[in-house]
C-alpha cells in the first residue's frame, strides 16, 4: 500500500470515520431504548465514555501541530491529556460493556455495548487522522 499519495483528503476520511462512529452510537442508543425492561434502557452512565471521547477529540483538534513541533509545553500537555482521555474512555467503554452486557443478563441484545466500544475506538482514529492531516500539510511548506 502506497501512502505517499492519497486520493482523498484526510479530513474527508476522518469525517467519514467519525460519521460512521456516530451512526453506530445512535443505532446503539435506539436499540437500547427498545428493550422491554426499562432498567435496560440507555443511561447517562453508559454514555459517559462517549462524552469523554468527544472531549479528547476536541482537545486533539484544537492542538496545533506547529506548537507541538516547536516544543511549546502547553500544546504538548493538551495533546497528552487528549490521548489520556481517549485511552480512559476506551477502557471505560470496555469495562461497561463487560459488566453490563456479558451473558446478556436480562437484555435482548448486546448492540448498545458494542456500539459504545466501537464509538470510543473510532473517534480517536478520526482525531488522529485529522491531526496527521494538519501536520502533513504543514510539512509541505
Amino acid at each position: 500500500m502506497f501512502l505517499g499519495q492519497s486520493y482523498f483528503a484526510p479530513s474527508a476520511v476522518a469525517g467519514s470515520i467519525f460519521g460512521l462512529a456516530l451512526m453506530l452510537l445512535v443505532d446503539g442508543i435506539i436499540v437500547a431504548q427498545k428493550e422491554a425492561d426499562s432498567a435496560n434502557h440507555i443511561t447517562f452512565m453508559m454514555l459517559t465514555p462517549a462524552f469523554f471521547s468527544i472531549v479528547g477529540f476536541i482537545l486533539m483538534i484544537f492542538t496545533s501541530p506547529v506548537e507541538v513541533k516547536n516544543g511549546v509545553p502547553r500544546a504538548k500537555a493538551v495533546l497528552f491529556i487528549g490521548w489520556i482521555v481517549y485511552f480512559g474512555s476506551a477502557v471505560a467503554a470496555l469495562v461497561l460493556c463487560r459488566s453490563k452486557f456479558t451473558g446478556l443478563q436480562s437484555r435482548e441484545r448486546a448492540v448498545p455495548g458494542v456500539a459504545l466500544v466501537g464509538f470510543t475506538s473510532l473517534v480517536p482514529l478520526s482525531g488522529s487522522i485529522i491531526w496527521w492531516g494538519k501536520q502533513s500539510s504543514l510539512d509541505d511548506y
